[in-house]
């Protein structure tokens, strides 16, 4: 199992946030509760006679906060529930204890890409101690799972609502998958971005798991001051699309990450198959698709996105807007099969 939540691109402490990202999985692992989620129509108040309802208070620090303080309920539920199980029935529910071998830990340094945070030798500690951690947590989430099954726990902790937000429809050259399908994806990348090149594995899941029933969209978000060559890789891919040939030069970028400092971005259009090489070159320096990005770096900020990569996930609403959620870092298939089930759940009721 993946932690929940993994890193997001916005600096180079790229081991704080995995080890932090095992403490805030640990807090969103429990299964759901029992229970409706809170209605939006409750009354929260009332001016000069007038109501006020929940679902006014539609603000993502809000929401947000919300989330949290469940997720820490739900945590501290967990956590008492297998304190008492393991204490009145050790055979079913046994303490755990696991095991970190130096094969884990150097595995785990070599597919993270940690070599620019420190030596295998410096980082030995803070890896073993964050598998661990994972390895714990699965557990934990293993018997809480079959604990529910098995009907020794219920719980009345009732989830917050999804906070939902609006994406303009725009098209790209850059999609995937089927046109007309309920589901729409749109994914905010950065070309020199790690976390992004970590998340085309489960992208690429989730495109044949959900075939014909989801639409990809790739969105621009190059990260200035952190990946001098981004916005250029930008402006580049949208001049291989421009020929038909997004999504060859993407991997082709993402598949040669530890030498973009110095690529030539000709050569790799070449290896992306791109037809006319000069007509690609001619675009490049002309900066022909500068305003795409820049509209791209717009919409990302009015959704206040700030790292890559970052997902929404949301079908079309009544007024043409594009309406869902923000799924944010390189995120585990279940996050993404959560979010796509409850859209087309929502389309058989």
């Amino acid at each position: 199992m993946i932690p929940k939540s993994l890193p997001v691109a916005i600096g180079p402490f790229a081991l704080a946030l995995i080890l932090f990202a095992a403490l805030v999985w640990i807090t969103a692992g429990a299964p759901l509760a029992v229970g409706a989620e809170s209605p939006a129509n409750t009354l929260v108040g009332r001016v000069d006679g007038d109501p006020i309802y929940r679902e006014d208070l539609h603000d993502k620090e809000i929401a947000e906060t919300r989330q949290k303080l469940y997720d820490l309920e739900r945590s501290s539920l967990r956590e008492k529930s297998l304190a008492l199980l393991r204490e009145k029935h050790p055979g079913e529910f046994p303490v755990p204890k696991v095991t970190i071998r130096e094969d884990d830990i150097r595995n785990f340094y070599k597919s993270a890409d940690l070599g620019r945070q420190g030596t295998l030798e410096e980082l030995e500690d803070r890896i073993r101690d964050y598998l661990e951690i994972r390895k714990l947590a699965d557990i934990d989430e293993l018997q809480y799972q079959t604990a529910f099954a098995q009907g020794y726990i219920e719980s009345f902790l009732k989830p917050p609502q999804v906070y939902l937000v609006e994406l303009a429809n725009v098209d790209r050259a850059a999609v995937k998958g089927n046109e007309t399908a309920l589901v729409r994806i749109v994914e905010f990348s950065d070309f020199q971005c790690p976390f992004c090149n970590r998340a085309r594995p489960v992208v690429q899941q989730v495109l044949e798991k959900y075939a014909g029933r989801v639409h990809l969209t790739y969105r621009h978000l190059p990260l200035d001051r952190i990946h001098p060559r981004a916005r250029e890789l930008a402006e580049a891919a949208e001049c291989a699309a421009d020929q038909g040939r997004f999504w060859p030069f993407h991997d082709t970028i993402f598949d040669n990450l530890d030498s973009l400092a110095t690529a030539d971005l000709t050569e790799f259009a070449g290896k992306a198959q791109v037809e006319d090489l000069k007509a690609f070159d001619a675009c490049v320096r002309s900066h022909r698709f500068a305003d795409r990005v820049e509209e791209d770096l717009r919409a990302a900020d009015r959704l206040g996105i700030g790292g890559t990569p970052t997902f929404f996930i949301g079908r079309r609403g009544e007024n043409g807007m594009l309406q869902g959620v923000l799924l944010e870092g390189a995120q585990p298939f279940k996050a993404f099969q959560d979010s796509i089930d409850r859209i087309l759940a929502g389309e058989s009721n």
